[in-house]
């Protein structure tokens, strides 16, 4: 039961460690309240005790500030991470520390406006990357790459090179087993609500799918899309669909079966695949019945039904 002291507002979701425990993040604000709280990672034990605050953010100069997106534990045990605002120009940063709370350090402060999303996903090298709404040579989001000692960190890519290119990369990236990272754009593409891309590692990104309401198609992905075990993205629009809400869809990672599994009543926000046995879930903010209810979770079997739980 979170609390001003002990962190408030946990937005991301939790990291189960390789050491068992879970690990997780409060942003301690909202954009639509005031607090005077920058952010925490917290640690517990999945049976509920042992809760502990192990970083309070905004406590020295140029440390990070809202730590609204989840952590990443590296090859060396450390967890690391991104804060959306905070640094040496307040375009957020990159942060590591150890399980038992020391060690932290920022390992980079982004340039004004970068605006760093999270969790970063580790590469076959051991490289760290992420996605950063702003930056990049257009100023319309970029993937950036940093080692766990925080050495060369740098712009690999950039979004919005032409008017049709993805614009704003939202959430977090799906990285498959050749190293290609997956993620989707909130704006961009043909028809300019969203796009899908793939980037390998040796850059640059690809569009594999252009969003574009036409059709019952769905629009603006707000989150970002789940690897299944077969292979598959999963992913869910905040729009469109034949019901106006959204939808939920795959595509193959070279962009061909694209496909609608299912028109949503209520706006999706986030989802992921069981790795035992390919399920989907999501979670929408609405629907299901009675129609007061303020949110519903989902499961989508592989054989394509879809329940409210």
């Amino acid at each position: 039961d979170f609390n001003s002291g002990g962190g408030a507002f946990p937005e991301a979701p939790l990291l189960k460690g390789r050491d068992g425990a879970l690990y997780g993040v409060t942003s301690d604000h909202r954009y639509d309240i005031d607090s005077p709280g920058a952010g925490k990672i917290f640690k517990i034990n999945p049976n509920g005790t042992g809760y502990a605050v192990i970083h309070d953010f905004g406590l020295k100069t140029g440390d990070g500030n809202y730590p609204g997106f989840g952590l990443t534990e590296g090859r060396d045990g450390a967890l690391y991470g991104t804060t959306f605002f905070g640094g040496t120009g307040d375009g957020g940063v990159v942060f590591k520390l150890r399980k038992d709370g020391s060690g932290y350090r920022v390992l980079w402060s982004l340039p004004d406006r970068s605006e760093p999303l999270g969790p970063l996903r580790e590469g076959p090298s051991g490289l760290l990357y992420g996605i950063t709404v702003g930056g990049g040579s257009a100023h319309r989001g970029a993937i950036f790459s940093i080692d766990e000692e925080g050495h060369s960190p740098r712009v690999v890519d950039s979004f919005g090179r032409s008017a049709h290119d993805a614009q704003q990369p939202v959430g977090a990236m799906a990285l498959d087993l050749q190293g290609n990272l997956y993620g989707g754009s909130m704006m961009g593409g043909l028809a300019g609500s969203g796009t899908l891309f793939r980037y390998p590692l040796t850059g640059p990104h690809q569009i594999i799918d252009n969003f574009n309401f036409t059709g019952g198609d769905g629009g603006y992905p707000d989150s970002p899309a789940a690897l299944g075990t077969n292979g598959i993205l999963y992913g869910t629009t905040i729009s469109g669909g034949r019901l106006g809400h959204g939808t939920l869809y795959q595509v193959n990672p070279d962009g061909s079966g694209y496909k609608i599994l299912a028109n949503l009543s209520a706006l999706p926000s986030g989802i992921t695949a069981d790795p035992t046995n390919g399920d989907l879930y999501f979670t929408a903010t609405g629907g299901g019945a009675p129609a007061h209810l303020i949110g519903t979770l989902y499961r989508m079997t592989q054989t394509g039904k879809l329940k409210v739980l």
